[in-house]
């Protein structure tokens, strides 16, 4: 528990607290967490359809459905596919084979994991192929240096597109509590890196479909 960190260590208990599945795995996956959303916007809302969870399947198949239709399709796929046709590369997604997913889903989740060990099987099928450190690595990501960008390249831009006079336009978000979050950011108090590109995005995305 101590590795989670006190963050880590305040997610986990707003998930453990949680009185639906939905709300479990927003508190489990969401940027903001409780009290970031409240200071953010006034109240601290969920979204989150409840109609990938409405089965008696165990949870954490209910978290695999929902994630292959969702965020594989219309995040991990679709940028994939972009930056790799923008690049000329033709880009296969073998675990994406619908026989191998369609047998994955009849396997117990019990064999999934192991404790805190993720994809047991696939580190067990490939055990006599591959290394051991590169089995047993830790998960490397490919997540843009946004932090840095946001502290030097992208600073000014940040500070206009979320300034206070743009973001009462939206009507969304409260400016003092945007405006904390890019002081303590470019100060190096805590990383806020996510949270700014996620109301970033908002902000470019409203601006350019939602003003007419």
């Amino acid at each position: 528990v101590s590795a989670l960190g006190e963050e880590g260590k305040k997610r986990a208990l707003q998930v453990v607290n949680s009185s639906t599945d939905t709300e479990a795995y927003t508190n489990m996956i969401s940027v903001f967490n409780n009290n970031e959303q409240e200071q953010l916007l006034g109240t601290n809302t969920n979204l989150m359809s409840e109609e990938y969870f409405n089965s008696t399947a165990p949870y954490l198949h209910k978290l695999m459905y929902f994630e292959y239709k969702t965020i594989l399709p219309e995040n991990y796929l679709m940028k994939t596919d972009k930056m790799s046709m923008a690049h000329a590369l033709e880009v296969r997604v073998p675990f994406c084979d619908h026989r191998l997913l369609e047998f994955s889903a009849t396997i117990p989740y019990e064999m999934k994991i192991k404790g805190l060990n993720t994809k047991y099987l696939l580190k067990r099928a490939v055990s006599k192929v591959l290394p051991k450190d590169i089995i047993n690595r830790k998960k490397i990501g490919f997540n843009a240096p946004l932090g840095i960008w946001f502290q030097g390249d992208l600073s000014n831009f940040i500070k206009d597109e979320l300034s206070e006079k743009n973001l009462k336009k939206t009507g969304y978000f409260r400016h003092d509590t945007v405006k904390t979050m890019i002081d303590d950011h470019n100060s190096k108090r805590k990383d806020f890196s996510l949270h700014l590109w996620a109301i970033l995005v908002f902000q470019v995305w409203y601006n350019s479909y939602m003003k007419a």
